[in-house]
């Protein structure tokens, strides 16, 4: 499939064309809008046949590229603030997550928007979303073990039999889907979201520390996965981290008001556990031979963590 590239490429012959983003290939859909803000094409995952995605390239990609990187990213930042807002007053947003993104030698926007054409296992899904609606589990997980019979890289199918796991009380099932699921799709924030919650319940927060990080390094400046990372920190004993990430958490005002006490509480009774376990370590390292200039190091190696 041949690449799309911004430089050679007039309107017409985006459809079709390959498109690599985060290490995932996709294909442009056919153009569905065409605005003052751009054209519009769903962007089709070539490993799933899901367009979970919308590209829009702008009017201006070629003969202006520096104006429309900034009128793009003016309006991820636009866009991102909107989002943040509405996550700390309500704790959801339907305001779709945006990216400007270098690439195709020019730049162009990512919309996270199920834009969706009709695929195969549509109806499937409908008939899945009904039983587990209805709590009829293994019905559903039926339903979505025969979708993934025909498309087994099929990321809604995944999610949902995720869910069916976490629903029937066995979060570790849960992880096997819908990891697959991210590798799939690592450009859905919805999976990683799910993923991390996933982790949680299975408690392995450890995992979900490094999902929560990997979200926050490609999705700079969003918020939507902030509550499961300040659980991930409380729970792997680093409620300093969680505390800095807590200031600057997108949070509705009753969870704050819930998580701060806690963490507070959770802070001075670190910093009362430290000045014990250094002498539990001294006592350890001086009937053990160990040099005292190691055990030096090692003492200031606890306190540097316990105030990291």
């Amino acid at each position: 499939m041949e690449q799309l590239d911004l430089t050679r490429h007039s309107p017409d012959q985006f459809e079709g064309k390959g498109l690599s983003i985060g290490g995932r290939d996709y294909m442009v859909g056919a153009q569905f809008r065409d605005s003052s803000q751009g054209r519009s094409h769903a962007l089709v995952n070539r490993v799933s046949g899901l367009a979970l995605h919308v590209v829009q390239i702008r009017r201006e990609y070629r003969d202006d590229t520096a104006s429309a990187r900034g009128a793009s990213r003016l309006k991820v930042e636009m866009t991102a603030t909107l989002r943040t807002d509405m996550l700390a007053e309500k704790g959801e947003t339907p305001i779709c997550l945006l990216r400007a993104l270098d690439a195709a030698s020019g730049s162009l926007e990512m919309h996270e928007f199920p834009w969706h054409p009709a695929t195969q296992g549509d109806d499937v899904m409908r008939s899945a979303s009904e039983h587990m609606q209805a709590n009829r589990i293994d019905s559903a997980k039926a339903e979505l073990a025969s979708l993934l019979a025909v498309n087994p890289h099929h990321t809604h199918a995944l999610a949902a039999l995720a869910e069916c796991h976490a629903r029937a009380g066995n979060p570790h099932a849960a992880l096997g889907p819908i990891v697959r699921a991210v590798e799939i799709e690592p450009n859905f924030t919805g999976y990683r979201v799910q993923q991390m919650r996933h982790q949680l319940h299975a408690r392995m927060p450890a995992l979900a520390i490094i999902a929560f990080d990997e979200f926050r390094q490609l999705f700079p400046g969003e918020h939507d996965c902030d509550m499961w990372g300040i659980q991930a920190h409380v729970l792997c004993g680093q409620p300093q981290q969680a505390s800095a990430l807590f200031a600057k958490a997108a949070l509705p005002a009753a969870q704050r008001a819930e998580l701060a006490p806690m963490l507070a509480d959770q802070c001075r009774a670190l910093d009362d556990l430290a000045p014990r376990m250094r002498t539990l370590s001294a006592r350890v390292l001086k009937g053990s031979g160990y040099p005292e200039g190691l055990l030096d190091t090692l003492q200031l190696e606890q306190s540097r963590y316990a105030h990291s």
